[in-house]
């Protein structure tokens, strides 16, 4: 049997048996001959997408019943003429006008789908430039670079950031010189009892929380570049003993102080949470996770 969703345009097939497939939002599909028709490049309209509070299972995810979800968010479907050289561009701009998210897609010819999954921007961890004290067997790469790891499972989960709040968004595909524009809804998760102002109230915290998380990583960033400076001008054999004395006492104090923002031992290994005392990151992680 066939039917289609009247909230989200899926078309479901029934097998009469135990299966059960669902097409994600065929309106493009819909669309397809007039797409076609027109020649030229579209960004077709969007349906609403729901902010769902998504509920992890327990081993179930991989059993032999469990089907393969869509991706959560919104899906944007755009169609072009021709394939772009270059990775197509698009942005998530709020009513004020500020982009909230940026996304890109291959840009291939003929129908697209990228999905928003209705958050803000990630924030990108910084690179670590100097070793673990006592640790020289931590090796750099050849840019004087290592990576750094939030492993933990209490904390890993608090990189992730806030969603946006219910309300009207834009989406703008930026192909060539030409900018195209549609709008999506995002509604409230029907399945929760909180009210309007919940969500706010959790959205501002959430919003002030991960700016915390930021910056956090952008004053390591800063002491990290700082502190390999330092370090390389102590090791310099040309520099004076006073110059070098002067380094090292500064690089200590910033040590000190980046000591205080994360695991300055951090090596890479699953066992680092274990081993050292959480920071001010790792505590705003582990908030981070539960809101």
């Amino acid at each position: 049997g066939l039917a289609m969703h009247a909230n989200f345009n899926d078309l479901v097939v029934g097998t009469y048996g135990r299966g059960i497939y669902i097409l994600d939002d065929v309106t493009p599909i819909r669309q397809l001959a007039d797409l076609y028709a027109s020649n030229q490049d579209v960004l077709l309209p969007i349906r609403k997408a729901y902010r769902f509070r998504d509920k992890q299972g327990i081993h179930a995810e991989r059993s032999f019943v469990t089907g393969q979800n869509a991706p959560y968010g919104a899906s944007i479907n755009f169609y072009l003429k021709e394939a772009g050289k270059q990775p197509v561009k698009l942005l998530v701009t709020d009513a004020s006008g500020k982009t909230v998210k940026t996304l890109e897609a291959r840009g291939s010819k003929g129908l697209n789908r990228v999905w928003w999954d209705l958050a803000y921007e990630e924030a990108v961890l910084p690179p670590l430039r100097t070793k673990p004290r006592g640790k020289d067997w931590v090796k750099l790469d050849s840019t004087g670079k290592r990576n750094m790891f939030i492993y933990d499972l209490d904390v890993g989960p608090g990189l992730a950031p806030p969603l946006v709040l219910p309300g009207i968004y834009t989406v703008i595909l930026q192909t060539g010189d030409q900018q195209l524009k549609q709008q999506v809804e995002v509604l409230k998760d029907p399945n929760t009892s909180a009210s309007m102002q919940d969500v706010a109230n959790q959205h501002a915290f959430g919003v002030q929380l991960y700016g915390s998380i930021r910056r956090c990583f952008e004053l390591i960033d800063s002491m990290e570049q700082k502190r390999a400076l330092l370090l390389a001008t102590v090791s310099a054999n040309d520099n004076s003993k006073s110059m070098q004395q002067s380094a090292s006492m500064m690089e200590e104090q910033l040590w000190q102080m980046e000591s205080k923002l994360f695991d300055v031992y951090l090596t890479g290994s699953r066992q680092d949470a274990f081993r050292n005392p959480a920071q001010i990151l790792e505590r705003l992680l582990a908030i981070s996770k539960e809101s």
